[in-house]
């Protein structure tokens, strides 16, 4: 076989080559993942004890995958267990924290976790406040879009439009996840969801804060 120009072409030494290559990166990429390994195991016997209601944390993705650790892979983290979203947050801080110099994704379990501990706090206040949902076809969606409202004489909105539109991609990204298990959930789509978390951590807190300042206006006035 010969090139363009006419000159001998050595199939055997591309080969050589090109295996010489992947073997290269194999053992760049092995080795950051064994030094994530590591590190996130470390970080985790180091943070989980002060997070109790985590029953269980396990990796997954490319961290237990020999040689699959590229330069853009960051550390999937799984999480069990009834968190608040206060402890979610915080436990995800504490690890990419302790974890120095490593991406700590906690998706998927974390992501549809989340917007569960929300969810129980939405129907908490439905029922407090007479907002039971009779229709149960999409109630879900409902729920959530009630708590925007500002009910006058009643109770005023929990949830802001930022608040809301976070929370409405975690609600569609659960849904998605529980009839989607066994399958490979699409990346971009856990990076989206991933950064409306981020984005509700920013702001929920003023919510709710505002929210358990009207409760304490009708504990006061009650007494």
């Amino acid at each position: 076989m010969s090139d363009e120009r006419g000159a001998p072409f050595d199939v055997a030494a591309c080969r050589a080559h090109l295996r010489t290559r992947q073997e290269q990166e194999y053992r760049v990429r092995e080795t950051r993942r064994q030094a994530a390994l590591q590190s996130v195991c470390v970080a985790a016997r180091s943070v989980l004890p002060r997070f109790p209601r985590v029953r269980r944390a396990y990796l997954f993705s490319s961290v237990l995958r020999p040689g699959s650790m590229r330069s853009t892979s960051d550390v999937d983290v799984a999480i069990e267990g009834g968190l608040t979203a206060e402890e979610y947050f915080a436990l995800w801080r504490e690890l990419e924290s302790a974890a120095t110099g490593w991406l700590i994704d906690l998706v998927a379990f974390y992501l549809h976790n989340l917007y569960c501990a929300f969810e129980d706090i939405f129907q908490r206040v439905a029922e407090v406040f007479g907002n039971q949902l009779s229709d149960q076809a999409g109630w879900h969606a409902e729920l959530l879009r009630r708590m925007t409202l500002d009910i006058e004489g009643l109770r005023p909105r929990l949830l802001s439009e930022q608040a809301y539109d976070s929370l409405d991609e975690l609600r569609r990204f659960r849904h998605l996840f529980r009839r989607a298990y066994r399958l490979r959930l699409d990346a971009e789509r856990l990076a989206l969801t991933r950064r409306k978390a981020q984005a509700l951590e920013q702001i929920y807190r003023a919510d709710v804060e505002r929210f358990l300042a009207f409760l304490d206006s009708l504990v006061q006035a009650g007494e």
